[in-house]
């Protein structure tokens, strides 16, 4: 542990705590002539820890020296560095240096905004510890600065890199700076990304620069996210579309040029170009004047490219999907999200078996379960799920063709469903669960529930902490592998609301929206420890709060709703959402009231007179 030395002042004592490497000592088994973790080489210890929770890494790492070393170890496979956060990031990188940790290193994820001046001792301090990190696989940067050459020159020949460009913050020169130093890098895997289109001659030098990129990279072979389409903007959500004739801004892909076979792609919005023929020309098409190419450049792609060697299809528009289908020989995992198109046609297309499919809602494979049950034979995970919205709504599986399902995926092990409740009943969907517990391989089960928009009564049952138990146990009795359950109510993660007003969905202007505030996520879990024998070997966590909030969840979860008291704060009312179901609109905004209230008082009583003069006083007296 941390040595603590006293640092005494003039005016106080303080204490300073002192960091200080704690070096592990061998371990010796108590009963030699039994097995123990102590005989296990230090490569399998690391192995098993690396399978296990966070929060169990940290009680095993203080049972003894020994494992505290190899948890430490496992806990910094990845390390993730926030450059908008100055001071924790240095501290980390202390902690590495000081601890020997560099060869742990498998993952660094660096995020933030737009790096500065300051942050350069960041890198620079990276930049010499990735000398030692030998085991580093990965680096991905997120920042909205281009990435910087003193980590281009430092980083590992054998290190992946994963970019992510955007438009945001950041001229249009200062994008095209982002691509531009990524030309001919040695180390480019993966690059996502996503540009708005304002003025499409600007775009077009932008997507000059991107198309370089591609053409140079020799190990560039995922595109995760492809978007190049209009600005999405508050109030609507929405961007202006391009204006009638609007030049070509694509990649301009021509006379054979393309990338590398692709493993990974997703594209969700392009300006796909058309050759300028006088009819398109006369009706101002967009897109066509200055495309290189004849013909379609949906065609040329679909021709041109190397689609053998894709695994990974994140999204794909409706016009280029069944051109393709049948040339994705290796494809694995599909995550399809647009909902403007039928998906069923190029599902049964495929040549191949997939083991991960995601598909916005059963309407969007015609209400029908042969596009899945085609890929049973390899299945592994399923997901039909999109986003809540009262103008768009779900549309969900019959019993029986769940049933059908869960008689044609037999190797099925995880499952994330849009599923309703019981509304004849005003019940959970017992019929639906008895289903989904009879999968023959299914381990990991997420479910999302209604939460409707807060005008309109909340849907009942209401999912809590009590309820997420209760359903917990129910699959489990019913399946025992079933070991995770997690449960969803709302839109988890929507931004704030519009003008302030809780009712409207997310803009710029900050406070919790309706469905933010009473969006809730449970993570159900078996356990093995002793303390939780008396609550029958199950955990229910909220992975939105903290470990201190879920304690306190937990505790509040045994008292009576009298016993419990008001919420004095949002960290408060999130509980008290996690306890007792969502608040309604006009309760939601009492409560902003009264915050306000509270606000308003502690502001007055902070600025009194004497409050004031108390505080010039001291002042002075503390310079004299």
């Amino acid at each position: 542990m941390a040595r603590i030395r006293y640092v005494f002042s003039k005016r106080q004592q303080q204490l300073v705590r002192v960091p200080q490497r704690i070096t592990a000592r061998v371990a010796i088994p108590i009963y030699p002539e039994r097995p123990s973790i102590a005989q296990l080489p230090d490569e399998a210890l690391r192995l098993i820890l690396s399978y296990v929770d966070d929060i169990d890494l940290r009680t095993l790492a203080t049972i003894n020296s020994t494992l505290y070393e190899k948890a430490r170890y496992v806990q910094h496979h990845t390390v993730a560095i926030d450059l908008g956060q100055h001071r924790h990031a240095l501290s980390l990188l202390d902690i590495l240096e000081r601890n020997r940790l560099q060869p742990a290193v498998r993952v660094i994820e660096l995020s933030g905004g737009s790096y500065t001046q300051e942050d350069d001792d960041i890198l620079v301090r990276l930049a010499d510890l990735m000398s030692a990190m030998t085991g580093l696989r990965d680096l991905h940067w997120s920042c909205l600065g281009t990435f910087p050459h003193i980590l281009r020159d430092r980083i590992p020949a054998q290190t992946r890199l994963h970019v992510s460009i955007t438009g945001r913050g950041g001229t249009d020169d200062q994008v095209r700076e982002r691509f531009m130093a990524l030309v001919g890098n040695q180390n480019l895997f993966s690059l996502s990304v996503h540009l708005g289109l304002q003025i499409e001659f600007v775009c077009s030098e932008k997507m000059r620069a991107l198309k370089e990129v591609l053409l140079s990279c020799p190990r560039l072979t995922r595109i995760p996210l492809l978007y190049v389409g209009p600005i999405i903007t508050p109030p609507h959500g929405m961007g202006e579309g391009p204006s009638f004739g609007a030049p070509y801004c694509g990649l301009g892909f021509s006379g054979g040029e393309k990338p590398l076979a692709l493993e990974e792609l997703g594209v969700t919005m392009y300006p796909w170009g058309r050759e300028p023929t006088p009819h398109l020309v006369s009706i101002k098409a967009v897109y066509c004047a200055g495309y290189p190419e004849k013909g379609s450049e949906v065609d040329y792609w679909a021709e041109k490219f190397n689609w053998t060697q894709l695994r990974k299809l994140n999204d794909i528009p409706k016009v280029l999907a069944p051109k393709i289908a049948p040339k994705l020989t290796h494809l694995k995992e599909v995550v399809l999200e647009e909902e403007y198109w039928d998906k069923s046609e190029f599902l049964e297309g495929i040549p191949t078996v997939l083991e991960v499919l995601s598909i916005p809602s059963w309407g969007h494979i015609s209400n029908q379960p042969s596009p899945i049950i085609r890929h049973g034979a390899a299945l592994r995970k399923l997901t039909i799920h999109r986003q809540e919205s009262e103008h768009n709504p779900r549309i969900f599986l019959a019993d029986t063709d769940l049933v059908v399902l869960c008689q044609s995926l037999p190797y099925l092990t995880e499952l994330i469903l849009d599923i309703a409740r019981d509304t004849k009943k005003n019940a959970w969907p017992y019929s639906s669960l008895d289903i989904i517990a009879k999968f023959p391989s299914l381990k990991v089960v997420e479910l999302w529930f209604e939460l409707s928009n807060g005008w309109a009564a909340s849907p009942t049952p209401h999912l809590t902490v009590s309820a997420a138990r209760e359903l917990f146990n129910y699959l489990h009795q019913r399946s025992s592998n079933i070991q995770s359950l997690k449960l969803r109510s709302g839109i988890p993660g929507r931004g704030p609301p519009i003008f302030g007003d809780p009712s409207w969905g997310p803009s710029i202007f900050g406070g919790p929206s309706w469905e933010l505030q009473n969006s809730v996520y449970f993570l159900c879990k078996v356990s093995i420890c002793d303390g939780d024998a008396a609550d029958g070997y199950v955990i229910v966590t909220c992975p939105q709060l903290s470990t201190e909030m879920n304690a306190e969840l937990t505790r509040l979860s045994k008292l009576s709703s009298k016993e419990r008291g008001p919420a004095n704060n949002a960290t408060e009312l999130s509980i008290k959402v996690a306890l007792e179901g969502p608040l309604t609109m006009e309760d939601l905004k009492a409560w902003g009231r009264l915050q306000d209230l509270h606000a308003y008082k502690a502001y007055r009583k902070e600025n009194s007179v004497p409050q004031r003069l108390g505080r010039f006083v001291s002042n002075a007296l503390r310079w004299k």
